[in-house]
């Protein structure tokens, strides 16, 4: 039994070390968001702006986490100036200007998500739950390798409230908290290499 937990507690230090380590390889790649672009056609002008926030403060929150060195945002919107690219335009959102930004702000990694649609409703069964839904539009650019990870994928993702608060709950609410869940689902198989810093 001894030997047992002798050998737990080695591989538990030896598994510590191999995450520590990674963490200080990837510590400091840069990172560049083009922010996040609202197009869902939501009439409601302040849901938009608290989905784009809620969408930004995601990216820069859990890159940072594991270690990420984050461009400024004003750094970011300087390039884009300078670099005269309207990311607003379908048409211009192209690898190649994603792997301009990269360059121009030295970022090895470009992320870029739009929200493209949106809207809230609630679950079937016995007791109804409130519901938000979005849809995005993703791009992860190697500005180096010049090479995809995440390429305009269109993912849909939700977030349900409980069926105790009905009612109380607001499908606003659920349909900002809907962006978090669905960045966190399309980032999930990107940062399994990426550890959590302290982790």
């Amino acid at each position: 039994m001894k030997s047992q937990f002798r050998f737990l507690f080695v591989f538990l230090v030896l598994l510590g070390a191999v995450t520590s380590a990674l963490a200080q390889v990837y510590k400091g790649v840069k990172v560049a968001f083009v922010p996040v672009f609202n197009q869902s056609g939501e009439k409601w002008v302040e849901l938009q702006a608290r989905q784009v926030e809620a969408g930004n403060k995601w990216l820069v929150e859990e890159f940072t986490k594991r270690g990420f060195t984050v461009a400024p945002a004003e750094e970011v919107a300087k390039a884009i100036n300078e670099l005269k690219i309207d990311f607003g335009d379908e048409e211009q959102r192209t690898r190649e200007n994603l792997y301009k930004l990269g360059q121009k702000t030295g970022a090895t990694l470009v992320a870029f998500p739009v929200i493209v649609a949106s809207k809230q409703g609630k679950t079937g069964g016995f007791l109804p739950k409130a519901q938000g839904e979005v849809t995005l539009k993703l791009w992860l650019m190697d500005a180096v390798k010049k090479e995809p990870i995440i390429y305009a994928v269109t993912v849909k993702g939700k977030a349900s409230g409980s069926s105790f608060l009905t009612g109380i709950e607001k499908g606003s609410d659920l349909q900002v908290k809907a962006v978090g869940n669905t960045l966190k689902d399309q980032f999930k198989k990107f940062f399994a290499d990426y550890p959590l810093i302290g982790g």
